[in-house]
């Protein structure tokens, strides 16, 4: 609703009329005129005080009211399981396999809380990636400590901890997709 709806739909259920509004208020009726046909957007004053007269919070006024549209909404599962399989692209594209997802994401034709849903797959992957990249670099700091300070040379081989994420990314990500099937 937009806010010329607002403030006519609160006039009228206030039984008030153009003029009787302008003289509580002390606004010009024209500029009331204005507001109501959606001519002119009024100063935070001006709401303030058409709020003040109307009886309603001044939040009403300035909060967008959602669509039935919006409301009605529902996720689609179809295009978050597409999101969700190609987080798998980790296999064949690691520490950037973000990008599969989101450009999948970014290219479907959907609706706001699908978009919002698949967004949260693409943060979870990239959260993923930084996370891989801590063990990663610990794996070469403790490393570099076990080779410098106690002379053991290569004490944790690197795939050890590459191939572990990787498997626990691929249990994370099945349970994800069971998630995905509640939709």
């Amino acid at each position: 609703m937009e806010l010329k709806e607002k403030i006519l739909l609160a006039r009228k259920q206030k039984g008030l009329t153009q003029e009787e509004l302008a003289e509580l208020t002390n606004i010009n009726v024209r500029t009331i005129q204005r507001i109501e046909n959606g001519e002119t957007t009024p100063r935070v004053f001006t709401l303030k005080t058409l709020a003040a007269a109307l009886s309603i919070p001044f939040e009403t006024l300035v909060t967008p009211v959602p669509s039935a549209s919006i409301q009605d909404e529902k996720v689609d599962a179809r295009v978050l399981e597409k999101v969700h399989l190609a987080c798998y692209a980790y296999l064949v594209l690691p520490l950037i396999h973000w990008v599969v997802p989101m450009l999948v994401l970014k290219f479907s034709n959907t609706n706001h809380l699908t978009k919002e849903a698949g967004n949260k797959i693409v943060r979870q992957q990239i959260f993923w990636v930084v996370t891989v990249t801590f063990v990663m670099l610990f794996t070469v700091m403790l490393n570099f400590i076990l080779v410098y300070y106690w002379g053991i040379r290569h004490a944790i081989h690197y795939l050890i901890p590459a191939f572990t994420m990787y498997i626990l990314h691929a249990v994370r990500l099945y349970r994800q997709g069971k998630e995905i099937v509640k939709y």
